[in-house]
């Protein structure tokens, strides 16, 4: 797991126990053949009235701290800039998402995006590999010439 963490770019450091952690806010779960959905469901009955759990793409299941989510850094970035819901778009293709794409008037869902965060999109895009967020951003930038 460390290694893939690398891969991403992220910087990353082993620790010998979490509990010498003075705070933790993500926590991820990984599965190189997926998140079994009865773990999901398991996971989240034992864990969510402590802490918010959510699929994050296929491999991946992330714990954080209650509101501690996509879309609150989105809120904190529309206060901080001025921006209002009505000027805001987004993207996403899992569950991890949906808080993000709801604090935006135009959440966007790539084509194969999770079931949960195609129901919460304002509208569903072709599949991520057919560039599907470049196509739109291109758009909506044409509109605002």
């Amino acid at each position: 797991f460390y290694q893939v963490v690398l891969s991403y770019g992220c910087q990353a450091k082993k620790v010998p126990d979490l509990k010498v952690l003075p705070d933790i806010s993500k926590v991820s779960l990984y599965h190189p053949d997926g998140i079994p959905a009865d773990v999901e469901q398991t996971m989240k009955e034992r864990w969510s009235d402590k802490m918010d759990v959510c699929i994050a793409g296929s491999c991946y299941l992330d714990f954080t701290k209650k509101g501690c989510n996509k879309g609150k850094g989105l809120s904190l970035l529309q206060k901080h800039y001025g921006i209002t819901y009505e000027e805001t778009a987004a993207f996403g293709n899992a569950d991890n998402d949906i808080s993000l794409i709801e604090k935006a008037k135009y959440g966007y869902a790539v084509g194969n995006a999770s079931e949960g965060l195609k129901k919460a999109a304002y509208e569903v895009l072709a599949p991520m590999q057919e560039d599907a967020v470049l196509g739109k951003l291109k758009e909506i930038l044409e509109e605002m010439e």
